[in-house]
């Protein structure tokens, strides 16, 4: 994407494209023609020059139009108020004509766009999935040798990386899709996983419709939440009597992503998400995936996409992972730079770069890396071990009231004195310390995410 935007701004020739990418849109076009209903509108500027121009012609149009409908509405009253009266009978013909004349002013057109959340899932363990020595091979060619990758709760992963470097891989061994060669994975206390992949608009019922596609996974919901969820990834009306089999791919793509959100999982893992997605359609999401209280890995290509929703990147390359904090434009500003300085330039603070795909470059990767996980670790150690030992209260806490309920629901209990009053009076007790160390553990769980923040920035 860089080499074609590059090539494209320094190219003679005139070009007209089609991109559903903001950010490449932004660097290498000068005029947009914007396609709806039939028309075409043009703007002179790159994508974001088109976003607030057409905020404003919507405004423009929006307004012009109302005062148009109130003009209407005020010569109506008058052609029924005076078209009966022979005095007045003339001049309101003559505002019948007005009227026919008048070159009336259409509404602005409101898109249709996704409007979702993720419904909240099953709070995961701090470690949702970790990757011991892991190694993968495809015959001669080594995808991954001797890996070593700890998710924890929270964390929103971007996977950087050439075409053919092993990110749809990796994401597939996450999820357990695929197998390693070596090593093991383990997945993290109470980790449900939901998985994107464009192949699984193959596992669709192509006979169903899109109504019954989505029944057969919603388990207990009801019809009409159903119905509204569909309503949502933009399937109203008839639209939901569907066949699979006619959706344009842009539609298959919602209906797996609505099917994920479905599931109500706490780890996503999500390849090319945004694929055959529109502009707007993606907005929503990465808005819904920022918002998202579980973790996420995902593989996107989309920079301004990637940079709404990492809180991390993991660049794969040469068998290899790294992972830094940050989102894109992070990595391209701060890490990627003094990755390819070699060793002399970041001792001497300037001099010639050094290529990093080198084995000094690879070492002065790993020094990078392992000091700024060193001072991350340091930093947030002491409050990580609160929320350990929070976790640890709280797990017992919900243990004893799944076992006073138990024994609330034991007829026995209630023919034993005040054993019912008193196991009654230890439940709200407990209850209230669960609140107590639910408060504690969220106001812990804040200052980590600050510390995070504050590492990420400098």
């Amino acid at each position: 994407m860089l080499w074609l935007e590059n090539y494209l701004l320094n190219s003679s020739s005139a070009f007209i494209l089609v991109s559903h990418d903001r950010a490449f849109l932004n660097r290498v076009v000068t005029r947009i023609v914007e396609i709806e209903l039939g028309n075409l509108s043009e703007y002179a500027g790159n994508y974001d020059f088109y976003v607030e121009e057409k905020a404003k012609r919507h405004q423009i149009q929006l307004a012009t139009y109302n005062n148009q409908q109130e003009k209407i509405l005020q010569i109506e009253r008058f052609i029924e108020k005076n078209r009966y009266d022979k005095k007045t009978a003339a001049r309101a013909q003559s505002r019948v004509k007005m009227l026919e004349k008048m070159e009336r002013v259409d509404a602005p057109l409101v898109e249709r766009e996704i409007q979702f959340s993720f419904p909240p899932p099953a709070r995961s363990g701090k470690r949702v999935i970790e990757l011991r020595n892991v190694g993968k091979s495809y015959g001669d060619n080594v995808v991954y040798r001797g890996i070593d990758l700890v998710v924890e709760r929270g964390d929103k992963i971007a996977f950087l990386g050439p075409n053919g470097a092993g990110k749809s891989t990796l994401l597939k061994i996450l999820a357990g899709a695929v197998e390693p060669d070596s090593g093991e994975r383990a997945a993290g206390y109470h980790t449900s996983i939901g998985y994107y992949a464009q192949h699984q608009w193959e596992q669709l019922a192509a006979e169903n419709t899109v109504f019954e596609e989505a029944l057969s996974i919603s388990g207990d919901m009801l019809q009409t939440q159903l119905r509204g969820l569909l309503g949502a990834f933009l399937f109203q009306g008839d639209d939901v009597l569907k066949k699979v089999s006619v959706l344009s791919g842009g539609e298959k793509a919602r209906l797996v992503l609505c099917e994920l959100l479905l599931q109500r999982p706490n780890f996503l893992l999500l390849d090319e998400p945004t694929n055959h997605l529109d502009i707007s359609s993606r907005v929503v999401l990465e808005k819904a995936l920022g918002d998202f209280p579980g973790t996420i890995c995902f593989i996107s290509h989309d920079r301004r996409f990637i940079d709404a929703v990492a809180n991390k990147v993991l660049v794969v390359g040469e068998g290899n992972v790294h992972l830094f904090p940050g989102n894109y434009e992070d990595y391209q500003n701060v890490w990627k730079p003094r990755l390819e300085a070699g060793p002399a330039e970041e001792a001497a603070g300037g001099g010639p770069a050094e290529n990093g795909s080198g084995q000094k470059g690879r070492a002065s990767q790993k020094r990078l890396e392992a000091e700024w996980r060193n001072e991350l670790f340091r930093a947030k150690k002491p409050v990580q071990d609160r929320l350990d030992s929070l976790e640890r209260e709280l797990e017992e806490c919900h243990s004893e009231l799944d076992a006073i309920k138990e024994r609330l629901t034991d007829p026995q209990t209630y023919r034993q004195g005040r054993l019912a009053q008193e196991i009654q009076a230890r439940y709200r007790e407990v209850q209230a310390k669960v609140g107590d160390l639910t408060r504690e553990w969220e106001d812990s769980a804040l200052e980590l995410e600050r510390i995070e923040e504050d590492f990420r920035r400098n």
